[in-house]
């Protein structure tokens, strides 16, 4: 149990909800869920010298209170130096600031264009430059041996094995779907869509499905692809529907929209979009092979390669997934359950200060 008089403090980069960042959003997920708790939540933005100063200078006068920072990714944790004789937590969403040079041997840095940044990242020289604040927050939470919350059990047996980590200060919480993700009346419509959200960046795998849609002949089918920004052709056929960045709120009626929602990602660090998929009993597709968390992945069709997803959606094979089924998997992604989760991390990291 907490003390009443318990201060959250929550560090990260901007807690905001129209991010078009999972990271963001789920930080400001977290913020809210937390702040109906009654316990008293503050939030720093780690990037904002006149916020960390306010704060490290306005929070002299409450040494004597349980203060504890929430670290909402590693790259805010750069900035723990500041705090560091207070209990600290670190959540880990992914390892991909570490391992994202094994996915590329080059990097033209300006000489592709920034056009290129979003999709083929790994590219540009700025791309690792932006991972320098994690790879030190990340250093600073080892050597102070902080309480480290995953958002998936993958990510956190590859840091403890990698890191040799105490494993009693390894939690693994998955992120909130939020209530608004639900089913909705479906209104009756000729066409099958198919739909698709992402940042269309490599490890997405979006050219597999839209390759494998031009190849199902059937004039009933669309394809809604909805996310950041697109570095495929698809003004080809005239069945694929760009629907562009989609802010947060409009998202259970883009999921209600579909028929069904292909994943074809080759790995992430826990795969919030199947979540709400299955929130919103919409039917899921993801690739076989794809490296995600075993929650994320049950209760999906896997498909094996760009010809089985073509046999998958001309014979409608989605329609055999129990959605009802996937729909008990996102318990654990429910607000009640993942803030009861993170309370008592706050309660361990303060009994081991």
């Amino acid at each position: 149990m907490l003390p009443k008089d318990s201060v959250i403090e929550l560090v990260g980069p901007i807690i905001r909800e129209e991010s078009g960042r999972g990271v963001i959003e789920h930080a400001f997920r977290i913020y809210s869920a937390l702040a109906k708790t009654g316990l008293h939540i503050g939030k720093i933005d780690a990037f904002s010298p006149r916020q960390l100063l306010s704060h490290k200078f306005g929070r002299l006068h409450a040494k004597d209170k349980d203060v504890i920072y929430h670290y909402l990714d590693p790259s805010a944790a750069s900035v723990q130096f500041m705090f560091k004789s207070k209990p600290s937590i670190v959540t880990i969403h992914d390892l991909d600031f570490l391992d994202a040079h094994h996915r590329s041997n080059k990097f033209t840095s300006y000489s592709g264009g920034m056009s290129t940044f979003f999709t083929k990242p790994e590219e540009h020289l700025l791309f690792y430059l932006l991972r320098i604040p994690s790879i030190i927050g990340l250093r600073q939470a080892l050597k102070n041996e902080d309480h480290f919350i995953f958002v998936s059990d993958l990510t956190m047996r590859d840091f403890v094995k990698r890191f040799k980590v105490d494993s009693d200060k390894c939690h693994v919480i998955p992120p909130i779907v939020g209530d608004r993700f639900r089913p909705l009346k479906k209104h009756r419509k000729s066409d099958v869509v198919i739909g698709h959200i992402s940042s269309y960046s490599r490890s997405k795998n979006a050219g597999v499905l839209i390759r494998a849609f031009k190849k199902v002949h059937n004039k009933n089918y669309e394809l809604h692809l909805g996310g950041g920004v697109m570095p495929y052709k698809i003004n080809d056929d005239p069945r694929i529907k760009r629907l562009g960045f989609l802010p947060s709120a409009e998202l259970p009626a883009v999921f209600n929209s579909f028929d069904v929602f292909v994943f074809p990602s080759t790995w992430e660090g826990f795969g919030m979009p199947v979540m709400e998929a299955k929130k919103c009993k919409v039917p899921v597709i993801t690739y076989a092979k794809g490296n995600l968390p075993d929650i994320v992945k049950r209760n999906t069709l896997q498909f094996k390669d760009e010809k089985d997803l073509v046999r998958i959606l001309e014979g409608e094979k989605w329609r055999d997934v129990d959605v009802d089924k996937a729909y008990e998997d996102v318990k654990i992604c429910e607000e009640k359950n993942v803030v009861r989760e993170i309370i008592k991390v706050y309660g361990q990291a303060l009994s081991h200060k």
